[in-house]
């Protein structure tokens, strides 16, 4: 229904791509890395080639954070991205030859974006959805409420009944 919602944190992968496309930002303000990652036909002397670069030392962060994984990773017999950053450097080069991408606009759309569904999806429940939903939604998915289902807690605003976890609906269970 709602994908922003459903979405939840960035993956590690998608992370990655991210940064992948900030190295091809920096890489377009330097006109000898954009050249070099253009043109290359083999990356064998890329450390040469670029040496100095802002580029290279952002691409050296990268490796750092990404490097241990790899094309079709769970095969062990492939090369890491630090043993191989060929298809990293492919990539790259083939980012440069497109527009210019500004992600923090594109960011900042996304966050946009996922407020208004959750504003969406907020005025859609009733009162009892929104106790139960929204408490357990709000901790998985990074809502304003952070109480999740788990533990004993009040039932309702200033209500002294407590209602345990394994009594409460199944949408609230569902939800963990």
């Amino acid at each position: 229904m709602y994908s922003q919602l459903a979405a939840g944190e960035r993956s590690v992968s998608t992370e990655q791509a991210i940064e992948l496309v900030a190295l091809a930002e920096v890489a377009r303000h330097e006109p000898r890395s954009a050249g070099y990652l253009r043109t290359a036909t083999s990356c064998a002397g890329y450390r040469e080639a670029l040496a100095g670069t802002e580029f290279l030392d952002a691409f050296d962060r990268f490796l750092d954070s990404y490097g241990h994984r790899g094309r079709y990773e769970s095969d062990w017999a492939l090369p890491r991205y630090r043993e191989d950053p060929s298809p990293l450097l492919y990539a790259i080069g083939v980012h440069l030859q497109g527009l210019p991408e500004d992600l923090s606009a594109r960011e900042a759309a996304r966050a946009r974006e996922a407020a208004d569904a959750w504003r969406d999806f907020e005025s859609r429940l009733t009162w009892w959805q929104r106790h139960w939903l929204l408490n357990a939604c709000a901790g998985r998915y990074g809502g304003s409420n952070s109480t999740m289902c788990g533990g004993t807690r009040p039932f309702g605003s200033g209500s002294r009944a407590l209602i345990h976890p394994r009594t409460a609906p199944d949408t609230c269970r569902s939800l963990r």
